[in-house]
């Protein structure tokens, strides 16, 4: 699958989860899970669970999806110095 229908997918799933007032969950693909520093944002969501299969629908949209990962973090803020998002809780 080409990579700009993998944005659209991810861009698509940020938006639905836009329409909730709730934003307490922030959800992350990696296109290789071993390398965290590449990653995607899909926006906020108000669940767990609905930040988790908007990772797993994302995820399923990626050519190489034995590499790929996903995570959610609760409460997430950005780092003072940069870098990666300090959350109160990661899940996956």
């Amino acid at each position: 699958m080409k990579k700009t229908k993998i944005v659209a997918v991810m861009g698509l799933v940020g938006l639905l989860a836009a329409c909730d007032n709730a934003k307490d969950w922030m959800g992350f693909v990696y296109p290789d899970q071993n390398n965290t520093a590449q990653m995607t944002s899909l926006g906020n969501f108000a669940s767990f669970a609905q930040c988790k299969a908007a990772a797993i629908s994302a995820l399923r949209a990626m050519p190489e999806q034995a590499l790929s990962g996903f995570e959610c973090g609760f409460k997430c803020r950005a780092a003072e110095t940069g870098g990666a998002n300090i959350c109160e809780q990661r899940r996956r």
